[in-house]
């Protein structure tokens, strides 16, 4: 705090490992008393408070929040996680914005599997539509019926489509899925991804 270079003997009590090589190499762990004494500083200065907030997208809100304060120490800055880590914000609205497009891709082919399935449908059936029209029926009415046969074809895709998601996603929201037989330490940011991705 005085611009000195800071000194002492400390003895270790202990090794953690964070799972993050290189958060590992440069991280200690101290008592803020030997802190505040290895780097000059009074025994009421602290140089960093981190808060956990419940949900990572309030934290933004928490900041401007927190710098609005009037009561804040002078030259006191309060940041999210967003601005000291942009790199991983970046990385999270990639990966967003992709797995949007791929959902968009998904519902384009579903569509196109549901109009293939239709009509093949009206074209093995041209002596039936000829039948029912001959019996009276007009071309209002035959396509309304291919119609509700496509929205009838659809909806029950879509339940079972849905029931099957809900059932495998809430499973591996529980349980995750176990990739640390191939992945070790991994690592993007300065921040530790989880081999079980849930």
């Amino acid at each position: 705090a005085d611009g000195t270079t800071g000194n002492n003997i400390f003895i270790v009590a202990g090794l953690i490992s964070t799972g993050l090589t290189s958060l590992d190499r440069s991280l200690v762990v101290m008592h803020w008393k030997d802190l505040q004494s290895l780097l000059a500083m009074e025994d009421w200065q602290v140089h960093e408070i981190a808060l956990l907030v419940e949900h990572p997208r309030d934290s933004s809100s928490v900041a401007a929040r927190l710098n609005s304060l009037a009561d804040l120490p002078p030259d006191t800055v309060a940041e999210s996680w967003e601005e000291l880590n942009p790199q991983l914000k970046e990385y999270i609205e990639v990966a967003r914005t992709s797995g949007w497009i791929m959902i968009l891709f998904v519902g384009i082919f579903a569509g196109f599997g549901t109009l293939n399935t239709m009509m093949m449908s009206v074209f093995e059936r041209t002596r039936e539509i000829g039948t029912v029209n001959a019996l009276g029926m007009y071309p209002g009415q035959i396509l309304r019926m291919f119609l509700l046969e496509s929205v009838f074809l659809s909806f029950l895709g879509l339940g079972i489509g849905f029931a099957g998601g809900v059932a495998i996603m809430s499973y591996l929201t529980r349980n995750g899925l176990d990739l640390s037989a191939w992945v070790v330490d991994m690592s993007f940011a300065g921040s530790h991804i989880d081999p079980v991705m849930q």
